[in-house]
């Protein structure tokens, strides 16, 4: 309840420091990129290292359990409403040698859950590693980094799926990415949230 409800924020409800007119201005926006983003957790060492062992780490198990906890973040609206579920995808390095794509996992956990399809739409994204980039950079990182697949037509609404927003530059890009292709309300939904 603390949490903004535009972004997600934690300890935003109030008054936002992730989506008010000044942070946004900052990356170049006047607007948040999707329609809501809502995590179960904050982003702190215990969630960061849980995400990191999902996916670094090998222990694909975890997935299930974080869906499981993103699923019931979920508003019962929003999980009626859309189409399907998608993901950001990995990069094609990063994939190759996890040999598994961590939110693709937990994109068709949550897919399970609410009893819709898993509906790939985007193409690995083409950037840096984003973890040691500040706030600019990273948005810098992802602007336009993020396609959809080609022939990708996506519904009018729908779900996407990371484990982890920081900055919110890879989530900004995939809902361009997925506008684009015809989507109009891209609602989010992530693990943690910073």
């Amino acid at each position: 309840w603390r949490a903004c409800p535009i972004c997600g924020a934690p300890w935003g409800h109030t008054q936002c420091t992730e989506c008010n007119p000044v942070m946004l201005a900052a990356t170049g926006r006047e607007a948040v990129a999707f329609s809501s983003l809502a995590s179960p957790f904050e982003l702190a060492e215990s969630t960061r290292r849980i995400a990191v062992v999902c996916k670094d780490g090998g222990e694909q198990r975890l997935a299930t359990e974080m869906a499981r906890y993103m699923a019931r973040y979920l508003s019962p609206e929003i999980a009626s409403e859309v189409a399907g579920v998608t993901f950001v995808p990995a990069s094609r390095k990063a994939r190759a040698r996890r040999g598994f794509d961590h939110a693709e996992l937990l994109a068709q956990e949550v897919a399970l859950v609410i009893g819709r399809p898993v509906i790939p739409l985007l193409s690995p994204p083409r950037a840096r590693d984003q973890r040691a980039l500040s706030r600019r950079a990273r948005m810098g990182n992802m602007a336009h980094a993020v396609s959809a697949l080609p022939g990708a037509s996506a519904p009018e609404s729908i779900l996407l799926i990371d484990d982890v927003c920081t900055t919110g530059a890879t989530l900004f890009a995939a809902c361009d990415a997925i506008r684009e292709a015809g989507g109009r309300n891209v609602h989010c939904l992530t693990f943690a949230r910073a």
